[in-house]
């Protein structure tokens, strides 16, 4: 691994080894450093691993991705006169808003292979005389717009970065890989932040500059072929954790009839396809269309449904309106009618008819005028419906049904929502307190809360968290 020893320099300086072909140092904006009053400045390098399980990647096709390999300490160039660096890699200092770029393979540093697609670099500053920044990228590709280094007047700083090229179109292939071996809670790539960090600093930071089917960040989970609810969590592509959210997810208005959606969470059937998904923010610009939540392939829970609407006089309250419930996917329409000559025909919506099944229909009628007045519902049926009263008279009606494409859903459907993940499982914390009972009751649980292991023994559930215990050790 390359590292610094001391640095002398009172102007932007490259020092660590360097494994890539060219690399260009952009100063943007601001001033140069000026010349330093008196000490040394130590630069210490960040250690990058060896070949080995447990290294960083490097770039290249996903099948056979580089690997830093470690050689003695060089420093690649420094701009203060007076230290032997010459041409590209010595003075002058690099002037605001100009461009320098550096052949590390013929530089300096002896022994680099030609062949290298990344480098491992510190950069520093020092008595800089005004505000700027330095972004580094690879000779001949496009400048970033994101920086390497950012100072202000009269800053000593340094940076550590991994520069590189990734030329390859295999699918898979990428700018750089980390790979964390080892049995405890290990990351392949950790990017972290200090507390005095301001609005909208990162950790990591994902830019994609294609908006179709481009992704700043994408996180993959490979292998994975079984597995059921969160208590004994699988893996996810990604995951957020944190005091407030765990995870944000935000969308500029797209072009002119496109769709914006803050979240999508999807799963794939077996062929490729999309089998059922989840939008968190949707909205359709063409047409206007705007969902908090949109989903296909239904929508459960435990708990209630519920809309809120704000208090017309406490406001320190909401009015809160659960959804009606039953054991069927139900329709509706309703209205007001009159019979002539002791008869009165409905005529259903188109909406209600093209969503409705034609068996099942229930129909009630409520007479509003002022005499006693005898009813009866003489033809139910989906284009219409036919009302005689033995006098003339005003009336109330509603007709329910129930959902064409549903009408067959299952009430009690076999389910493993509530399936313990393991023996040391205890009763869901989300559950009500009749909840609780119930799936007591059933012996699902015991009443102190822990697995009830006569039944999960007797569907079988222990053989499996004893061969997915096996199967842990093994790896």
């Amino acid at each position: 691994m390359c590292s610094t020893r001391e640095v002398r320099s009172a102007r932007p300086v490259l020092s660590a080894i360097a494994r890539a072909a060219g690399i260009s140092v952009l100063v943007v904006a601001g001033f140069p450093g000026r010349p330093a009053v008196a000490d040394d400045i130590p630069l210490r390098n960040r250690t990058v691993p060896s070949e080995r399980r447990g290294a960083v990647s490097t770039l290249g096709d996903a099948g056979s991705p580089g690997v830093f390999v470690p050689f003695t300490p060089c420093r690649v160039a420094d701009t203060w006169a007076g230290f032997g660096f010459t041409g590209s890699y010595g003075p002058p200092t690099i002037g605001g808003g100009t461009t320098r770029t550096m052949n590390v393979v013929t530089g300096p540093c002896a022994g680099i292979a030609p062949n290298a697609t990344a480098v491992s670099l510190n950069f520093t500053v020092t008595n800089t005389q005004g505000a700027g920044f330095i972004s580094v990228y690879p000779a001949g590709g496009s400048a970033p717009t994101v920086s390497t280094l950012n100072y202000v007047a009269g800053q000593t700083l340094a940076n550590a970065a991994i520069v590189g090229y990734n030329f390859s179109n295999v699918n898979g292939s990428h700018g750089l890989g980390g790979y964390a071996g080892g049995t405890g809670s290990v990351q392949g790539v950790q990017g972290e932040i200090g507390t005095t960090a301001g609005v909208f600093s990162a950790g990591v930071h994902g830019i994609a500059t294609n908006r179709d089917k481009n992704f700043g960040v994408l996180g993959d989970v490979t292998g994975y072929t079984g597995g059921t609810y969160y208590g004994a969590q699988p893996g996810a592509g990604v995951m957020g954790r944190g005091t407030l959210r765990g995870v944000v997810g935000y969308a500029n208005a797209p072009l002119v009839g496109g769709t914006t959606s803050g979240a999508i969470g999807a799963v794939l059937s077996s062929g490729g396809t999309v089998d059922v998904a989840g939008v968190i923010g949707l909205v359709y610009r063409a047409t206007g269309e705007k969902y908090g939540v949109f989903y296909n392939g239904g929508l459960g829970g435990f708990g209630t449904k519920s809309f809120l609407e704000p208090h017309p006089s406490d406001p320190e309250r909401i009015v809160r309106y659960y959804s009606l419930e039953g054991p069927e996917s139900g329709t509706y329409c309703r209205g007001s009618a009159a019979t002539s000559g002791g008869v009165a025909v409905l005529e259903l919506s188109d909406t209600f008819r093209w969503v409705t099944d034609v068996e099942g229909l229930t129909v009630q009628v409520t007479p509003t005028g002022a005499d006693f007045v005898q009813v009866r519902v003489e033809k139910k049926e989906l284009d219409r419906v036919v009302v005689r009263t033995s006098k003339d008279t005003t009336f109330d009606w509603v007709v329910q049904g129930i959902r064409h494409a549903y009408k067959d859903a299952e009430v009690t459907p076999r389910s493993e929502l509530l399936r313990p993940e393991g023996p040391d499982a205890t009763i869901p914390a989300f559950l009500s307190a009749d909840e609780r009972k119930r799936v007591v009751a059933s012996g699902l649980y015991n009443a102190d809360g822990t697995v009830n292991l006569r039944t999960a023994e007797r569907l079988g559930w222990t053989r499996e968290w004893e061969a997915r215990a096996r199967e842990a050790e093994r790896k």
